[in-house]
């Protein structure tokens, strides 16, 4: 029985974190403690190490970039707007990246 009220404890503590974690991102977004957090080691940042927006262009639709899908063997490619426009992209997507 300790267990598996230990197990509740963990999951209702990890609920809690989830909605302090969205509320926080909805009133702050990436200066959220929860986002520098996840996103502290990244690569794609500007200048002053602030996150940079970067866009994939293409003509496929998805929800989710997944690499195991990619069609080519070069892997998948972000850069600025001029960049994802010139790939004749039906959808632009400014995803937070973290390489």
């Amino acid at each position: 029985m300790k267990t598996v009220s230990k197990e509740i404890l963990s999951l209702s503590e990890g609920i809690t974190v989830y909605e302090d974690a969205r509320k926080k991102w909805k009133e702050m977004g990436t200066n959220s403690p929860y986002f520098k957090k996840w996103f502290r080691r990244s690569k794609v940042t500007d200048l002053s190490g602030d996150p940079l927006i970067v866009y994939h262009g293409t003509e496929e639709r998805f929800r989710r970039f997944d690499v195991k899908r990619a069609r080519t063997d070069i892997g998948v490619h972000f850069g600025g707007d001029h960049q994802a426009n010139s790939r004749i992209a039906v959808e632009r997507r400014p995803p937070h990246k973290r390489i």
